[in-house]
This record gives structure tokens, C-alpha cells and sequence, in this order.
């Protein structure tokens, strides 16, 4: 009997000032699990709005590349278009030409008419390959620049993935620590129950020690 009173005495504690920290413990980790959902709620709505933003510039900037693309080529399709008009307007200058001095030096006139003509051609063509070269190099600048851009944009995106990971873990992290303060609430109220019962069985014993004293001290007196 004293044993088991000392025992009560040793745990006393537990249903005071400890019982009280384990509860506020509790609630402490009930709130803090509840604000990181709030942050993960938070985190991945970013997160969409923020590969929206990612789609959406990619769009406009394959719009404006398809734009100036367009533009260009078009420009290019003009230019020869001209240039072409240029040449047939040239070339019959040069058989007008041609018809005029055939009757004066035909074979001189005809030797200076395809020399100037293939030097103009030569300069035709020189334009030409260095409109295309152009054109080909600031094609491969906007690719570099949207394509720098864009990893920009996916190493951002990988570290926001990375973070929502780490919020995921804290909360996991949290959630078992809040069952762990559970069970220690449970492990609590059986132990308090098992004391109570300790201490109504030692009251019991007790009564019943008095009354079979009681009992002995009447049937000596009879």
C-alpha cells in the first residue's frame, strides 16, 4: 500500500504543470501545422500563376519571333521582287542596246553587254547572300536570347518546386510530431485512470479491514 502511494506521489506531476505543457504543446503544433498548409496553399497557387506567366511570355515571344519572321521575309520578298524588275528592265536596255550597235561593232557590243551583265549579276548576287546572312544571324540572336530567357525562367521555376518540396517535408515533419503529443495525451489519461483505480481499491481494502475488525471485536464480545 505504501508503495503504491509513493508511485502516485512520484507521478503526481504529470497531471499539473506537465499535463498543461503536453496540452499546450499541442496546440502549438495544431496551429503551426495549420499556417504551413496555409503557406503551401499559398506556395502553389504562385506556382501557377507563375508557369501562366511562363506560358504566356513564351507565347508572345514566339508571336513576335513569327512577326518579325514575317516582316522580314517579307522585306526580302519585296527587295527581290524589285530587283528582278530591276534586271528585265536592264536587260532590255542592254538588247536595245545590243540592236543598236550591232550595225556599228556587234561582236565589241555584245562582249561589253555580258560583262557588264555578269558583273552586275555578281553584285546582284553578293546583295542577295548578304541579305540572307542577315537575316540568318538575327534569326540566331532572337533564338539565343529567348532561349537564355527561358532556362532563366525553368531554373526559377525548378527552385520553387525545390522550396514547395521542403514546405511538403516540414509539414509531414509536423504532423508526426503532433501524433506523437497525441499519444502521450492518451498514455496520460490511462495512467491518471489506472491511478484512480489504484486509489479506490486501497480504499476499499480499507473499509473492509475495518469492518472485519469490527466483525472480530463483536464476536469476541458476544
Amino acid at each position: 500500500k505504501s508503495r503504491m502511494l509513493g508511485e502516485v506521489e512520484q507521478r503526481g506531476p504529470y497531471t499539473g504543470s506537465n499535463m498543461l505543457n503536453i496540452k499546450n504543446s499541442r496546440l502549438r503544433s495544431e496551429h503551426d501545422v495549420q499556417l504551413l498548409r496555409n503557406r503551401l496553399d499559398r506556395l502553389r497557387q504562385e506556382e501557377r500563376k507563375t508557369l501562366k506567366k511562363i506560358e504566356e511570355t513564351r507565347r508572345r515571344a514566339d508571336q513576335i519571333i513569327q512577326l518579325k519572321t514575317r516582316n522580314e521575309q517579307n522585306h526580302l520578298r519585296k527587295q527581290m521582287v524589285s530587283q528582278h524588275m530591276d534586271e528585265q528592265q536592264r536587260r532590255a536596255r542592254e538588247r536595245l542596246l545590243q540592236q543598236k550597235l550591232e550595225g556599228q561593232n556587234e561582236r565589241q557590243a555584245i562582249g561589253e553587254a555580258k560583262m557588264m551583265e555578269r558583273k552586275r549579276d555578281a553584285a546582284m548576287l553578293r546583295e542577295q547572300r548578304s541579305l540572307i546572312e542577315d537575316h540568318v544571324r538575327r534569326e540566331n540572336i532572337e533564338h539565343v536570347e529567348r532561349a537564355k530567357e527561358l532556362n532563366g525562367v525553368m531554373k526559377e521555376r525548378t527552385a520553387h518546386v525545390q522550396q514547395i518540396k521542403m514546405q511538403q517535408r516540414m509539414v509531414h515533419e509536423e504532423r508526426l510530431q503532433q501524433e506523437t503529443q497525441e499519444r502521450m495525451l492518451r498514455e496520460e489519461d490511462r495512467r491518471e485512470h489506472a491511478d484512480k483505480l489504484v486509489t479506490h481499491m486501497e480504499e476499499q481494502e480499507e473499509v473492509a479491514i475495518e469492518r472485519l475488525r469490527r466483525a472480530q471485536d463483536a464476536q469476541k464480545a458476544a
